[in-house]
């Protein structure tokens, strides 16, 4: 029985945390909402990081602990609780360094057709770079 209430808490301590709502934790008021977060494109998909996030994109030129800088900002929400988009979020400029160059999970492509006798069987593994984001400079 205790487990089940400490599972509820936990899921409606996420939700809240989702809602951007202010919850209470050991009776305490936290809000949650003031962390600075950006939306960037890279390799034509939009990605929402914070720093310390780390993402993976497509495949970026340059080694293992190489400075990577995403230029293409589409929206930024600041810690002042701000949203800027437009113009004033493509001004700002998130920096990262490559975590790792490596592979996805194996994606098995079939092509059938009834009645025709066509079974096409193929594998896919796309390359990925992951780039932990350091700080976003407005």
């Amino acid at each position: 029985m205790a487990d089940s209430i400490a599972v509820w808490s936990w899921v409606s301590v996420c939700a809240l945390t989702y809602l951007n709502a202010p919850f209470i934790i050991e009776d305490s008021l936290v809000t949650v909402g003031g962390i600075m977060y950006a939306v960037i494109r890279s390799g034509s998909k939009q990605y929402r990081v914070a720093p310390g996030d780390t993402i993976r994109v497509e495949t970026l030129a340059g080694k293992v602990g190489a400075k990577v800088t995403f230029d293409e900002v589409l929206a930024v929400h600041t810690d002042e609780k701000k949203f800027l988009t437009g113009d004033a979020a493509g001004k700002a400029a998130i920096s990262g360094k490559i975590v790792r160059q490596g592979r996805g999970p194996r994606v098995t492509v079939f092509k059938y057709r009834k009645t025709k006798q066509y079974k096409i069987c193929r594998g896919h593994r796309q390359n990925y770079t992951a780039v932990e984001i350091g700080d976003i400079k407005l």
